[in-house]
């Protein structure tokens, strides 16, 4: 399981820059697009903490599972749904380049994107809302329009 988010540079058109500063653009979007990454991460983690996903409030664990949580897992509060049982699962969650333009949030072990996955399709937690994708579309912006400012 991996989270795609699409980003847009402003100006879309480049030509309206200077060479240096296009260089300085294409040297920076390697490392701005991994730290919108690293942010993503972030905010899917915060919120999930909080028990909220994409689109809100969790919805409630089962009693069957509350008690396990109370029993086996010996959880404080069985009930606070926070997609964290063990953290075995959001530990896992890493980022990395796939190349100078694209950078993925993925888990790095199978059973944490088995987890994930199952959680998913229940508790949907991977992705972002556009609150969230104003949030990282604005650190990329201000991460490009530095590099063009020190050119």
């Amino acid at each position: 399981m991996t989270v795609i988010l699409n980003l847009d540079i402003t100006p879309k058109d480049l030509t309206q820059i200077t060479a240096k500063q296009k260089r300085a653009v294409q040297s920076a979007l390697p490392k701005s697009v991994l730290r919108v990454a690293g942010l993503g991460r972030e905010i899917i983690k915060q919120r999930t903490a909080k028990g909220r996903g994409i689109n809100g409030a969790f919805p409630a664990y089962s009693p069957k599972y509350v008690e396990f949580r109370r029993e086996k897992l010996r959880k404080n509060d069985p009930t606070t749904v926070n997609l964290n049982a063990t953290g075995q699962m959001l530990r896992s969650m890493q980022v990395k380049s796939e190349s100078s333009r694209r950078a993925v949030i993925y888990f790095d072990n199978q059973q944490a994107t088995k987890k994930a996955n199952f959680n998913q399709r229940t508790r949907p937690f991977m992705g972002f809302n556009s609150k969230e994708k104003t949030r990282l579309q604005a650190r990329f912006t201000t991460d490009i329009k530095a590099a063009v400012g020190r050119a």
